[in-house]
């Protein structure tokens, strides 16, 4: 169970206090210092329904709905100006960025300057959809065979979650092997996820990247997270390189060209090591962000929404990796 604490300045892992506290209105600020620290009666859990998950809790995703709450102290602001409450957001980003399982010979496991976290977005997409964007951010490619090397690398995932309806939810999207079935009574911010995408060498000649839609759901892994004891989406690292994908089986059978050949998983050794779950912070909206400069995830010098090469805080160099805002706006899911 995640718990939805009522947020101070920063309501977000990394987020930068500064550009949080110019969007936040003085009403907001108020209630922030008043209430600071102090839990309250929401949270936010994860279930396993049939092939996908589902997101429940009782804190309204939109932040007209929570105002209209007679609820002292629900935190309902909204910094970012999407119509979503922030502290929803976040408690949703949570609980939905991936545990990133990686290559028993990936460098980054012996790099003692390895920085490894990640930037999200959530935003409506229309249609009672959600888009919950995943920048994966690693200080540096590390190439393969002694090639394509680079400073920063800039991964992703995409996750597409529909609204349930009804009183018992809804009985799941045509084509799930197995009808998913009633999820009992539905929060005012449930979700159940509907889609993936994993980029895999996105826009390269190489790009593997994978877009599965809900009848294909049941080939991913939800194994249960040992610090919340709820399932979480588990994605594969290639060594290296760090393309994302779906499964361990996707990876290896993605090229067998020599020094493209990706490797996937490991074998043996201790789960805390190779199975990651990075920090996270919530960028906000392009208009009205809530993080901007990412020094506070490790990242200095690296921008959100500015249109320039990620290089993991090592500096400018004419070979990094694509820009964070790409991965927070380009839509693969858009028609």
């Amino acid at each position: 169970m995640t718990s939805i604490q009522q947020p101070t300045i920063s309501t977000s892992p990394g987020t930068d206090a500064t550009d949080a506290t110019d969007a936040t209105d003085a009403t907001d600020a108020t209630d922030a210092t008043d209430t600071a620290l102090k839990p309250l009666p929401w949270a936010v859990t994860v279930e396993g329904v049939g092939d996908t998950i589902a997101i429940r809790t009782e804190l309204p995703l939109s932040e007209s709905d929570c105002r209209a709450l007679s609820a002292p102290g629900a935190p309902c602001g909204d910094l970012d100006l999407d119509g979503l409450t922030d502290a929803w957001e976040d408690a949703i980003l949570e609980a939905l960025v991936p545990t990133v399982e990686l290559d028993e010979s990936e460098p980054l496991i012996d790099d003692a300057d390895a920085v490894f976290a990640a930037v999200g977005r959530v935003s409506r997409a229309g249609g009672g959809r959600i888009r919950v964007f995943v920048m994966l951010g690693y200080h540096r490619d590390y190439g393969r065979c002694g090639l394509s090397a680079h400073p920063g690398d800039s991964e992703r995932v995409v996750l597409d979650l529909i609204q349930p309806t009804g009183p018992t939810g809804p009985t799941g999207p045509t084509g799930f092997i197995g009808p998913i079935g009633p999820i009992g009574p539905t929060g005012a911010g449930d979700l159940i996820l509907d889609g993936v995408y994993t980029a895999a060498h996105e826009g390269e000649l190489t790009d593997a990247g994978r877009t599965v839609a809900a009848d294909g759901l049941w080939q991913l892994s939800f194994p249960l997270d040992p610090a919340t004891g709820q399932p979480r989406w588990r994605i594969y690292a290639s060594d290296g390189k760090h393309a994302t994908y779906g499964t361990k089986a996707w990876c290896e059978g993605a090229s067998s060209v020599p020094c493209v050949e990706e490797d996937c998983g490991f074998e043996g050794g201790d789960p805390g090591v190779f199975a990651r779950i990075p920090p996270v912070a919530n960028a906000g909206e392009p208009d009205a962000p809530r993080l901007t400069e990412l020094s506070r995830l490790g990242f200095p010098g690296e921008e959100a929404w500015v249109d320039q090469p990620f290089c993991g805080g090592q500096g400018r160099s004419w070979s990094c990796a694509s820009p964070v805002v790409d991965k927070l706006t380009d839509d693969p899911f858009a028609p």
